[in-house]
């Protein structure tokens, strides 16, 4: 009879939240800004635009109003952006579209580090 040892693989160490910033989320749509997408004449206008969506909890926390422009900042920079309240946005993060208009994703993110954190301040 066969028998398997089950073993774990070890999980990455994660950075501690700090208490002043969020964590960044990236997601995907099925049309974007991509070079296919766009020399497509009858897909090209579906990309849209992005804005930073922040949970209504947070945006109560930090004393931001709907709609309003602020400064997002990350290890890698900072921008003034438009930022929206949503819901399905779980607290303690901000997401934002890659690959789309408003906001480039990539000004954002820092590659050399597992979690990318975020302050945003009313501008």
């Amino acid at each position: 009879m066969l028998t398997f040892e089950a073993t774990t693989a070890p999980s990455p160490e994660r950075p501690a939240v700090d208490a002043y910033s969020l964590r960044l989320v990236t997601t995907r749509k099925l049309y974007d800004r991509g070079t296919i997408v766009q020399h497509s004449r009858s897909l090209a206008g579906l990309s849209g635009t992005t804005a930073l969506r922040v949970h209504p909890s947070d945006f109560d926390r930090l004393g931001i109003e709907a709609g309003a422009s602020v400064r997002a900042e990350t290890a890698r920079g900072s921008h003034t952006v438009l930022v929206v309240p949503d819901p399905e946005v779980l607290k303690g993060t901000v997401v934002v579209g890659f690959n789309l208009g408003g906001i480039a994703a990539t000004e954002l993110i820092d590659a050399t580090v597992p979690v990318n954190d975020l302050r945003l301040e009313v501008s």
